[in-house]
């Protein structure tokens, strides 16, 4: 329905990474949304996005533009320089994985100017490109950042490119110190008519004084001014990380907003910790996400432990946890029972490698499930993924996605030729982004 009315679509979002080869193949295609105003990038992978941007120049109307990769840039740079390049854009926001931000250094400009009026920048941006950032937006009114961190910047920036049309900022600060946020304010803040700030280090930023000072001085168009100190306070503790069972025994606080509990190292095969943690810790009624980062953990204990959080949508296993289970004899357990057609979880994750039975069992045991990630040997694979995909067609029929972790992308082909030969699945889409096989019906 897309390809065919290229010509009339005015908003495009995208949030599925195996949708990108059909829309955009080859990517000179996108040029032919001739009318689009609005795209969305959500969970694509970054490869793709490049040559995209490249092409949507050529696009009259493209006005906003929302970026979320799936995979970490290794040229955050050139992403920039391809949205700076977009020729009516006036609304563009994007969130970027973090791992090279250490090396990305942004080079100020000499004859690319954007249009964009609001920037929302979601991730990690580094202080030291402030300036050179400011330098291709010269209309800018609103800017907002996710975290602009001061740690590989100058003790004293300088400001060259001037920010005469800013009027809203948002920001939540690490690493700088109140020093260099006054030469920030001092250089680009004159016309500055709301001011949102959120830091938790440098406790100079509480001075009123400081403020009053700078406020008067520099912002006097100011009306809205919004400051956060954000401090640890304990009731607000929402994920609870439980390293052993001497930590439970020492805990003398209670966390009454914890929605995530993460267990750490070993436990016991007794009970008595789990009724602790009931009792006097956490209320697992209210817990939403459960992460086991231990080894030796029975089924038997997992099951118990999943009777006392009903409300788990979200169960992750980081470490060997599972112990090599008798299949037969849990299922027949009246618990496992319970909990199968009770419990809610509709996402699993299974970081280190697992025994084809226990991926069974899980399977079996979490039949509302609708995203599966598993590390398995590859010679019981075949195996377990036909075991899942016919479990589809009867009671895991909310399953849709699954990720195999595995560096083999030969198994592309030998997952295919499965799928086919028995008849698993009618329409689905596989493909391999970054070690990891993905599944999509």
């Amino acid at each position: 329905m897309i390809i065919p009315n290229q010509y009339r679509i005015k908003t495009l979002r995208i949030s599925n990474p195996f949708i990108v080869d059909l829309l955009f193949s080859p990517v000179r295609i996108t040029s032919k949304f001739i009318r689009l105003e609005t795209l969305i990038f959500d969970n694509i992978k970054s490869k793709y996005l490049l040559n995209i941007l490249n092409h949507s120049k050529f696009l009259p109307n493209l006005s906003s533009l929302i970026i979320i990769p799936i995979d970490r840039c290794r040229n955050p740079n050139k992403i920039y320089q391809y949205i700076f390049c977009l020729p009516v854009l006036k609304y563009c926001r994007i969130s970027l994985k973090e791992e090279y931000f250490n090396h990305f250094s942004l080079s100020i400009s000499t004859n690319v100017t954007s249009h964009i009026q609001h920037l929302v920048i979601d991730h990690k941006f580094s202080l030291h490109n402030l300036n050179a950032l400011l330098s291709y937006v010269p209309q800018l009114r609103c800017l907002i950042f996710h975290c602009l961190d001061g740690t590989h910047s100058n003790k004293s920036e300088t400001f060259s490119c001037l920010s005469n049309n800013l009027t809203h900022v948002s920001i939540n600060i690490k690493n700088v110190t109140f020093e260099n946020f006054e030469i920030i304010v001092k250089n680009l803040f004159h016309q500055l008519e709301t001011l949102h700030i959120s830091t938790n280090n440098d406790r100079i930023y509480v001075d009123a004084n400081r403020w009053k000072q700078l406020i008067l001085s520099f912002m006097p168009n100011i009306r809205i001014f919004d400051f956060q100190y954000v401090n640890y306070i304990q009731n607000f503790v929402d994920h609870v990380d439980i390293h052993g069972e001497e930590a439970i025994m020492n805990c003398v606080n209670y966390f009454q907003n914890a929605t995530k509990l993460t267990l750490s190292h070993s436990f016991a095969a007794s009970r008595v910790w789990l009724r602790i943690i009931l009792e006097h810790i956490i209320p697992l009624k209210q817990l939403t996400t459960l992460v086991i980062d231990y080894d030796a953990l029975s089924f038997g204990q997992l099951i118990k432990l999943l009777r006392f959080t009903p409300n788990i949508h979200t169960l992750t296993f980081k470490s060997r946890s599972i112990q090599k289970s008798n299949s037969m004899l849990i299922q027949q357990n009246q618990t496992f029972r319970l909990i199968s057609n009770t419990n809610t979880i509709t996402h699993v994750t299974i970081e280190e490698r697992c025994t084809g039975e226990n991926i069974k069992l899980f399977v079996i045991l979490c039949t509302r499930m609708q995203h599966l990630t598993i590390d398995i040997l590859i010679s019981e694979l075949e195996s377990t993924m036909k075991f899942i995909l016919l479990k589809t067609k009867t009671d895991l029929q909310h399953l849709c996605s699954m990720c195999i972790r595995t560096p083999r992308k030969s198994m592309i082909g030998k997952l295919k030729t499965l799928i086919e030969l028995e008849r698993l699945l009618d329409n689905y889409v596989i493909k391999m982004i970054d070690s990891n096989i993905y599944l999509w019906w």
